[in-house]
């Protein structure tokens, strides 16, 4: 058994306990019951809002991991977080991430793996929270996109976004008007590199 850290699909509409939200190819409990899971283990999620994706954080068996990885959904993150990112891996990180919507031009070769995740934790972070005060529309409804200006917003979608910072204790002092949302969400996440991120007893 091994722990990795894994971005999935999600699966399940929230409607009911039946269909809960749940992160793709993990099963619930021994028996997959639930989901359609292919894989059982210790493992625990962090939702990026209502968005339809997850970080899942999992001790594995090998034959599971490789099935997993082996999923074209899956993007899957080195068990070894402390080496910096090859040029290669910046490319396809920086193609997963914003393909679901999580700003990525700041990943380069300087960073660990670390650096970067806990960036894009804190990301997440963030957008459930707002999940949480806003209810189920998420954030890139309504035509948003990571280039939009946060003066574009919805009145109301601001002013949660703004309360979602604030409640982690970060400061939105520097987000004007003609901020995007991607330099917004890397601007917060920033002031959340030094968080620490528990997986099941696993702290990231």
């Amino acid at each position: 058994m091994a722990f990795r850290l894994y971005i999935v699909p999600v699966v399940g509409t929230g409607s009911s306990s039946h269909d809960a939200r749940r992160p793709k190819y993990f099963a619930s409990d021994a028996n997959g019951a639930g989901t359609t899971g292919i894989v059982t283990g210790d493992w625990s999620a962090m939702d990026y809002g209502f968005e339809p994706w997850m970080v899942v954080g999992a001790n594995l068996s090998v034959s599971d991991d490789n099935l997993i990885v082996g999923e074209p959904d899956v993007f899957a993150l080195p068990f070894d977080l402390a080496p910096t990112l090859t040029a290669q891996q910046v490319t396809n990180v920086q193609n997963k991430l914003e393909a679901i919507n999580v700003p990525a031009g700041w990943v380069n070769t300087s960073l660990t793996w670390l650096q970067v995740v806990r960036t894009v934790l804190g990301m997440f972070s963030l957008i459930q929270r707002y999940a949480g005060i806003h209810g189920p529309n998420g954030l890139f409804s309504g035509g948003v996109n990571l280039n939009s200006s946060i003066n574009s917003l919805p009145a109301q979608v601001r002013q949660d976004f703004n309360t979602a910072a604030t409640s982690l204790g970060l400061d939105t002092s520097e987000i004007t008007g003609t901020t995007t949302v991607r330099a917004a969400l890397k601007l917060l996440a920033d002031q959340m590199q030094a968080r620490q991120y528990n997986f099941n007893g696993t702290l990231i």
